[in-house]
This record gives C-alpha cells, sequence and structure tokens, in this order.
C-alpha cells in the first residue's frame, strides 16, 4: 500500500508542476503555479498561434531570423490541434513592450501585398532570409506532427534558444 501511495504522489508531482513538500516536521510553503512560471515559449507559442492560426492553442514552431530593441523577426509555422490541418506558415514580427512582455504580433497580408508587407515590417538582412526562405518548413512540420501525438515543447525550446 505504502508504494502505490507513493507512485501516486509522484505521479502527482509530476503532472501538476509542483515542488515535492518536505515530510520533516518544519513547515513548508507551497506555491501554486503563477502566469510568471509559465515557460517564456509558451508566451511566444500562444502569440503566435493567435496571429497565425487564429487561436491562441495552437502548435508552433519558429525560427528568430533577428532581433531589435523591441522586436524579434521570426518564421513561424503554426497548426491548429482541432481540426487537424489548419495551419499557416509566414514570417512575423513579435512586438515587445518596455518590460518585455509580448505586445503584438504582425504578419504579412497575403497576395500581392506580402512583399510590399515585408519591406515595410522587416529590416533588409531579413527580408532577405524571407524571400530566400531559409526556415526548414519539412522539419517544422514533423515536430508538429509529434508534438500532436506525443505533447511537448518546440523545436527551439529543446535547443535551448533564449528568448528575448
Amino acid at each position: 500500500m505504502k508504494t502505490q501511495t507513493l507512485i501516486f504522489i509522484v505521479l502527482l508531482i509530476a503532472l501538476c508542476g509542483c515542488q515535492p513538500i518536505q515530510l520533516a516536521n518544519s513547515p513548508t510553503t507551497i506555491s501554486s503555479p503563477t502566469q510568471t512560471s509559465v515557460p517564456r515559449w509558451m508566451i511566444y507559442e500562444r502569440a503566435l498561434s493567435k496571429a497565425v492560426v487564429g487561436t491562441s492553442n495552437g502548435l508552433c514552431e519558429w525560427e528568430i531570423y533577428g532581433k531589435s530593441e523591441h522586436e524579434v523577426y521570426v518564421w513561424a509555422e503554426c497548426r491548429v490541434r482541432e481540426p487537424i490541418g489548419s495551419a499557416g506558415s509566414v514570417p512575423a514580427v513579435i512586438r515587445l513592450a518596455e518590460n518585455g512582455e509580448i505586445e503584438n504580433v504582425i504578419i504579412p497580408r497575403d497576395g500581392t501585398d506580402y512583399p510590399i508587407d515585408v519591406r515595410a515590417l522587416f529590416p533588409a538582412d531579413i527580408q532577405e532570409k524571407i524571400f530566400n526562405q531559409t526556415f526548414n518548413g519539412p522539419a517544422a512540420e514533423a515536430h508538429i506532427d509529434e508534438r500532436l501525438k506525443t505533447g511537448g515543447p518546440p523545436l527551439i525550446a529543446i535547443a535551448g534558444t533564449a528568448l528575448p
């Protein structure tokens, strides 16, 4: 019985992301997860997903093409979870507030407006990457497929890339 209880407690701790409780007689403090405890990649993913596929609940893979003081230039590929199939792959500008929080995400319009918007939104060196399509779409799609089945973070988080 003790083994089953211990396994249950370990699983519960793993699922909720809580810190283990000390079993000594000393007082302990247990804190609930807060907005600040959300990994930075999740905040980026939600913002990119909202801009690219219209819902903050999608899965995204992205590559940082460059940064300025208050902007991060990325190529993002996002897909909604349900119904599987709705997706988008576009360059995006992530605008940051003074405190580093994401203010908004801007993506170029479709069609003939696309090159106009890319030139207006991105610095010249980033435009070159965009027009030469240096983003590895097949790898992004494959990892999103994997994440739909098994969960887990995007490749940028696995690689340990720091997000501004």
